[in-house]
């Protein structure tokens, strides 16, 4: 019994190992403790003139308005933010120096465009990669396609580390970065099977207009692209990363300049790609409210750090969901309200619309009580969306009060 006890162990040790590498097989991107720093010089000779001219109420604007060649004498690389020449006195020269506040040795601000940050991305996953202005979002994909060196960390894509298997990493990789860059003087079509060759492959003249017609644009092929809209531009830039067939698609921003419909395209394309063709795909997006219909994974960072990271479903915290009543009845729905234990779930109200966070679960009971107080209920809609969650995540950033108008 003990030799079939050590067999079944040894069996299940074997199993759990598979899986594992299997597990690691299936994450096409993995990142780990992912860092970037910038430096950025500012002269400590500078840095004084320039706070000391701020400190007497000059502004940056009126430092420029100095003469510069009346009665001063600039030693040094003085140069205020702008890169404006400031004045300085020859005589307050020669005293920092030996006061030791003027010196030639630059001084670096280190900035952390990401720290720390790591994520893993699955096979066929629609992962959306969200955060605010400057969050790190555009650095991070620039790392990714080794457009830029990470500081430290380590970046793994379809299971080989980037460092030693570019090449054959981004052989497998298309992506649009922002905006794409496109020969203007082409045609559409040109562009494609241009960046095509690049790409090492041939493609028929029948692929390429099937590229173009995915993206919508098979009836301006033979236009030249400074024709183009911004919107045209994007959908083009998307097919050039599409052409060699890539497993994994970086987009940044890609519905950027598109007007309503073509963001229903682009969106029905990712959901196309991800569903039918089996293509992983990382998404940056500014429209939270796409992001909540195509991603079913999320990752939220905020000054370069992860804030969160899991399946869309299990983001939203089901506790928190907003929920707006309408009712003719405002006023008594109100009354009732604060004679009942939901008192403390109201949060504001307007007109015939009362706003309440509860528990999803809750709202049957809710609405239940409410009927049976002799409230009409007209129409009650739960709120809460990817914006709210992301909202309550980053309003440390938030630069413009919130405020509602609310009516009593």
């Amino acid at each position: 019994m003990e030799i079939v006890d050590r067999m079944g162990q040894a069996h299940l040790r074997q199993v759990r190992q598979i899986t594992l590498i299997f597990k690691h097989m299936s994450s096409v991107i993995r990142v780990t403790g992912l860092t970037k720093h910038f430096s950025a010089s500012w002269n400590r000779w500078e840095r004084f003139v320039h706070n000391r001219a701020l400190s007497k109420g000059t502004n940056e604007e009126e430092l420029t308005k100095y003469p510069r060649n009346e009665g001063y004498e600039r030693e040094g690389p003085c140069r205020s933010r702008s890169d404006e020449v400031l004045p300085t006195k020859a005589s307050n020269i020669s005293g920092m120096r030996e006061s030791g506040y003027f010196s030639d040795k630059t001084d670096y601000r280190i900035l952390k465009a990401v720290d720390g940050l790591s994520f893993s991305v699955e096979q066929a996953d629609i992962y959306g990669f969200l955060g605010q202005n400057g969050a790190g979002k555009s650095t991070t994909i620039r790392m990714l396609l080794t457009l830029i060196a990470p500081t430290s960390g380590r970046i793994e894509i379809f299971g080989m580390d980037l460092r030693t298997h570019r090449r054959e990493i981004l052989r497998k990789v298309g992506a649009v970065i922002e905006r794409p860059d496109l020969y203007k003087y082409l045609t559409a079509y040109e562009n494609l099977s241009l960046f095509a060759r690049m790409s090492g492959i041939q493609p028929s003249s029948r692929i390429l207009m099937q590229q173009l017609e995915q993206v919508g644009l098979v009836e301006r092929a033979h236009s030249k692209v400074k024709t183009f809209s911004q919107g045209m531009k994007q959908r083009l830039g998307i097919a050039v990363a599409l052409v060699h067939n890539p497993d994994l698609v970086i987009l940044d921003e890609p519905t950027n300049g598109l007007d309503p419909q073509g963001i229903a395209d682009i969106r029905n394309l990712i959901l196309h790609l991800s569903a039918h063709e089996k293509k992983t795909l990382l998404v940056s997006s500014h429209l939270l409210s796409e992001m909540e219909l195509i991603a079913n994974r999320m990752l939220i960072i905020d000054k370069g750090k992860k804030i969160v990271e899991g399946e869309a479903s299990e983001l939203f915290d089901p506790a928190q969901t907003l929920v707006e009543l309408d009712t003719p009845e405002g006023t008594l729905a109100e009354e009732v309200l604060h004679r009942s234990p939901w008192q403390k779930n109201l949060q504001s109200r307007q007109g015939g619309k009362l706003l309440l966070k509860m528990d999803k679960m809750q709202i049957p009971s809710f609405v239940r009580d409410l009927v049976q107080q002799g409230v009409p209920v007209a129409a009650i809609q739960p709120r809460h969306s990817l914006e709210d969650y992301f909202l309550s995540l980053t309003t440390a950033n938030q630069h413009v009060e919130a405020f509602t108008d609310r009516a009593v």
